[in-house]
């Protein structure tokens, strides 16, 4: 039986050669693959992170904007008084300037809608709302509120209500 000598092997001191300079090559890669994972990993969440500040901040904006629009359409003459025709024209300018609007309209003091703009397809004035509780909840409000999501049966989409009050006749915007 022969021993196999490294000193004699060439094919052997040629392995030994090669794991000494590969090895560590290949320990660096998979230790430099870690710590760059980990960085990686590190740098997505703080990514992620900074995507929902930015979501949440601009929805924060878009719910103040539309609250602010709201208590300052029930102080108008025009929305107090319902007249139908200015209306018209004062909610199509809210529609056409605030995006995230798509749909204005007043309930009289009973829950029943009076009117909404944009005013087609589909029309529910004279539709009983009384039992929504963003109604309920803005028959005792005295700062506009918003309402939890929901889908709209007007527009067919998911939204959420910013509700005021009116002074006079207690409608609600």
């Amino acid at each position: 039986m022969t021993r196999l000598s490294v000193k004699r092997d060439l094919g052997l001191q040629l392995l030994a050669l090669y794991l000494l300079f590969v090895g560590p090559v290949i320990i660096a890669a998979l230790i430099f693959d870690t710590f760059a994972n980990e960085q990686l990993q590190r740098d997505v969440k703080a990514a992620d992170l900074a995507l929902a500040r930015s979501i949440a901040l601009e929805t924060d904006v878009n719910v103040q904007n539309a609250l602010r629009t709201v208590n300052e359409l029930t102080l108008m003459p025009e929305v107090q008084s319902m007249d139908k025709g200015n209306l018209r024209e004062i909610f199509s300018v809210v529609i056409a300037s605030r995006s995230e609007v798509n749909l204005v309209y007043i309930l009289d003091a009973k829950g029943i809608m009076v009117y909404h703009y944009p005013e087609g397809p589909i029309n529910n004035v004279g539709n009983d709302f009384s039992f929504r509780q963003y109604y309920k909840d803005a028959l005792t409000a005295t700062k506009p509120l918003m309402s939890e999501g929901r889908n709209s049966p007007t527009t067919n989409q998911f939204v959420t209500t910013a509700v005021m009050p009116c002074p006079i006749r207690r409608r609600v915007v």
